[in-house]
Formats: C-alpha cells, structure tokens, sequence
C-alpha cells in the first residue's frame, strides 16, 4: 500500500514515456485501454494503469478495491525499476490474500522522495 511519503511515477501512454511523477496531492489522468481517447480522474485509492514500456501497446487495468504494494524480492528496496527476471506482488485487500505475481515484461517503478 503507498503510504504518505512515496509517490508513483506513471507511464504515460500518450506519449509511450515514462511521464512524471505525481505526488499525494495530484490525481492520475490516465486513459482507459477500454474506451481509448476517454480518460478519467484517478485517485491513488482508485483504479491504477500500467502500460508496459516495452509492448507499448500492452494495458493492465488494477479493480477499484486493489491496492499496490510493489516488493523488489531480490533487493527488498524501494525505489528502484524491477526487471523482467524480477516478480512484483500485488495484494488484495478484498482477498486478503498474497494476491498475484507478475512476471516477465511487467514493469513497474516506484519513487521514495527521501532517495531523490
């Protein structure tokens, strides 16, 4: 779960970049893979989209009620861009469970401010 002190960079699926990153003040304007040129207003408790760098046009699409923990289970650190041979977890909430690993060419990053 992001707590209050780690922001999320977001890929930007306009411009195929890595965008920006957005702090606990600022909503994610992020275009839905399904309706395509209709975006919606994000909260970080909300839904989140993840564009894969790599296939560019490849879009996973978190539920309402997930919430991210992204874990580095080889470094155990923050901060830093898991490759493909790295996992990354996503815990349920609603589940309650381990939830599922992504493998592959999944790739997500999370920034500390305290290491900027």
């Amino acid at each position: 779960m992001l707590i209050l002190h780690e922001v999320v960079m977001i890929l930007d699926p306009v411009l195929k970049g890595w965008g920006r990153v957005l702090t606990l003040h600022e909503v994610a304007l992020i275009l839905d893979p399904v309706l395509s040129r209709w975006g919606c207003v994000l909260t970080f408790h909300e839904v989140v989209l993840i564009l894969d760098p790599v296939l560019s046009d490849c879009r996973y699409v978190l539920t309402l009620h997930e919430v991210v923990l992204i874990l580095d289970p080889v470094l155990s650190e923050w901060g830093r861009m898991l490759t493909s041979p790295e996992v990354v977890l996503i815990l349920d909430p609603v589940l309650n469970g381990w939830g599922r690993v992504w493998i592959s060419h999944e790739i997500v990053l999370i920034l500390d401010p305290l290491l900027i």
